[in-house]
């Protein structure tokens, strides 16, 4: 086994944490492209996507189909706005 600084533990830390954020920023633009190129009578009211990320000792953050390997778990919602309107007047 090879031991670690603490210091190089932040850094790996760090890196992970970004990593994993640059991940969830990746998958989210994605969903909402694929949702605005979708022709408005189809799209859903709601779309929800959930996932699980592992956070590595390398710095790197990657998703995982396991739920005992995950360190985060992710979940987005988008909803239609114009629902939302439509629910908050009466």
């Amino acid at each position: 086994m090879r031991l670690v600084s603490p210091k190089v533990l932040e850094e790996k830390s760090t890196e992970s944490v970004d990593n994993a954020m640059l991940v969830i920023k990746e998958i989210s633009k994605k969903v909402v492209d694929n949702m605005e190129e979708t022709p408005v009578e189809f799209r859903p009211s709601q779309v929800e996507l959930t996932f699980n990320l592992l956070l590595t000792m390398n710095g790197r953050a990657v998703i995982t189909k396991s739920e005992n390997e995950k360190n985060l778990k992710v979940m987005l919602t988008w909803k239609d706005k114009g629902e939302e309107t439509e629910n908050e007047n009466p």
